[in-house]
C-alpha cells in the first residue's frame, strides 16, 4: 500500500509517516475496528474509544500501544 500511495504521491499525515505505525479501520453497517499495529522502538498514544480485545480494557479518548505491540479496539458508535 505504501509504494501505491507514493506513486500517487500521497503523503501520509497521521502518526504511521514514518511506516512505524499501521493504523487501519475496518467497518461495516453495525461496527467499527480499528486496528494499530506498533513496529516501532517507543510506545505510542493514538486517539480511540471503545473496547480494546487483546487486554480486554475499555479505551476512554486514549489507547497506548507499547512498542511491538497489536491493539484492536471495537469502538464505540453513536446511536
Amino acid at each position: 500500500m505504501r509504494t501505491v500511495a507514493q506513486a500517487a504521491r500521497v503523503t501520509a499525515l497521521g502518526p504511521e509517516s514514518d511506516g512505524t505505525i499501521e493504523v487501519v479501520r475496518r467497518a461495516d453497517a453495525t461496527h467499527s475496528y480499528l486496528f494499530v499495529i506498533n513496529h516501532g522502538h517507543a510506545e505510542i498514544e493514538i486517539a480511540a474509544s471503545g473496547h480494546e480485545l487483546v487486554t480486554d480494557a475499555a479505551v476512554d479518548r486514549i489507547v497506548r500501544v507499547p512498542a511491538g505491540a497489536v491493539r484492536v479496539i471495537r469502538e464505540d458508535t453513536a446511536a
